[in-house]
């Protein structure tokens, strides 16, 4: 979910909530690469994310911190023949191991996309890490 940063009287810019995946790689013990996809409802509508999902996890430790960029297109459902806008989501989070094959997650970061106008948010993600 997100908050609307400064100007939120345009549509799209006020809050969102959704759910996403994202299916990725390892690269390295510090290096995670994705693609991810989800559904989130805006307070104008519903939108579905496409995009690449980039982490850099520090030194494991019982709560291990890590970095993220999230880069990617907005598509509107109600137009789907052509992506609505591009958005940027740099941030920050911890992620803490449950066993070898699953973690519980959470991160912050500045969403920011552009429309006709441009909206930024600050969002907050929750998850769960399914790991081979």
């Amino acid at each position: 979910g997100a908050f609307g940063l400064r100007d939120i009287s345009v549509p799209y810019s006020r809050y969102y909530w959704g759910i996403t995946t994202i299916n990725g790689y390892v690269i390295n013990k510090h290096f995670l690469t994705g693609i991810g996809v989800g559904l989130s409802y805006y307070d104008a509508g519903w939108m579905a994310p496409l995009y690449l999902d980039v982490r850099y996890t520090f030194n494991k430790r019982k709560f291990t911190p890590y970095i993220f960029g999230d880069s990617g297109v907005l598509f509107d459902l109600e137009k789907l023949e052509q992506p609505s806008c591009l958005f940027v989501n740099p941030g920050f989070g911890v992620y803490r191991s449950i066993n070898d094959h699953l973690s519980l997650n959470m991160g912050t970061g500045l969403f920011v996309q552009r429309f006709d106008a441009r909206s930024s948010f600050i969002n907050i993600k929750l998850g769960l890490m399914f790991k081979k």
